[in-house]
């Protein structure tokens, strides 16, 4: 199966980060792995970005970008899952509802797999969906944070350099 990874360059362009055939993949996202599971702290973090809107999705991307961090993006949750299958991003900023696996059913399956390195990876729910109930559901599947939308630039930028320290 053919798989097509994004990274987002400081110019704001979508860079093509590696492609498909699982072998070309594991060897452009190798570097990754190693990204900081080790203790050691490097200069700049990865952040995935999880939205099925472009326009909130690039507004998230946009904002940590100008903090420095690398940033990737993923429609849904689906197409996230199948990019931390092939490395671990420091953090995940997502979206709650989107389409195919949606942001819960992403916390879930990251915090009950198998991968111990992928299970505490900080999670940050940014929704507009901020009522009371939503908020405890999301915390009790395991989100680190949640914040409400429309996004706030520097509380976002707040949270994610907190929960990677």
């Amino acid at each position: 199966m053919a798989r097509i990874f994004f990274r987002d360059d400081d110019d704001g362009s979508r860079k093509n980060f590696g492609m498909s055939i699982a072998r070309t993949v594991k060897w452009d996202t190798a570097m990754l792995r190693k990204n900081d599971h080790d203790g050691q702290s490097t200069s700049t973090a990865s952040i995935l970005v999880v939205d099925d809107a472009a326009v909130t999705r690039d507004l998230a991307a946009t904002i940590l970008r100008r903090r420095g961090y690398n940033i990737f993006t993923a429609a849904d949750g689906e197409e996230c899952l199948k990019v931390v299958s092939d490395f671990y991003p420091d953090a995940i900023v997502t979206d709650l509802e989107m389409p195919n696996v949606d942001g819960q059913e992403l916390i879930e399956a990251i915090r009950g797999s198998d991968d111990r390195i992928l299970r505490v990876i900080p999670i940050v729910v940014c929704s507009s969906r901020a009522d009371a109930l939503t908020v405890a559901e999301v915390r009790c599947c395991g989100a680190d944070a949640f914040l409400s939308k429309p996004l706030d630039a520097r509380e976002l930028a707040s949270t994610v350099e907190r929960l990677l320290v």
